[in-house]
């Protein structure tokens, strides 16, 4: 039995050519409530960085089992998915931008990387407030995790095999 499951699907979107992780904050400063200044991604050395024209399928997973998991545990599921790249918190601009009105009220999205790739060890995490808005927060790798806590898996759809 597995630990994690789909919960959704957003499915693929094609890099802008006018995208830019890190005016995501300028764009849309209204409807965060809180920041964390440590977000940007010139802080963050991702495995994969997305540029314009990629194809990523973008897929929420979460914790189906009771009990804590680990964000290792995580990552090791990603890893097991065919295609699967980390993008740090590119991955979050990128949703917050395509789906901020189908994210689920309440949840952490963690947008994963291999943890020597983390800044400080952190994980970038765009946070869906009960009460509306929303949040980047940084939560350290070694933080237990519970049905709340979901991430992302991102595909990257842009090289096609001959």
């Amino acid at each position: 039995m597995t630990k994690f499951d789909l919960l959704d699907d957003f499915g693929v979107t094609t890099v802008s050519e006018n995208y830019r992780p890190a005016s995501l904050r300028k764009q849309n400063a209204g409807y965060f409530v809180y920041d964390d200044r440590a977000r940007s991604d010139r802080h963050f050395r991702p495995t994969r960085i997305p540029r314009p024209g990629d194809k990523l399928w973008f897929r929420v997973f979460g914790q189906v089992m009771p009990g804590k998991t680990t964000y290792a545990e995580r990552v090791a599921f990603c890893r097991k998915q065919a295609r699967n790249v980390f993008i740090g918190s590119a991955g979050l601009s990128l949703v917050f931008e395509e789906w901020r009105e189908s994210l689920c009220k309440g949840r952490w999205y963690a947008s994963l990387d291999e943890p020597e790739r983390l800044l400080k060890y952190e994980v970038p995490n765009l946070v869906v407030l009960e009460r509306g808005g929303f949040g980047f927060h940084l939560a350290s790798f070694d933080r237990e995790l519970d049905e709340d806590d979901v991430f992302l898996c991102v595909c990257d759809l842009s090289v096609v095999s001959a």
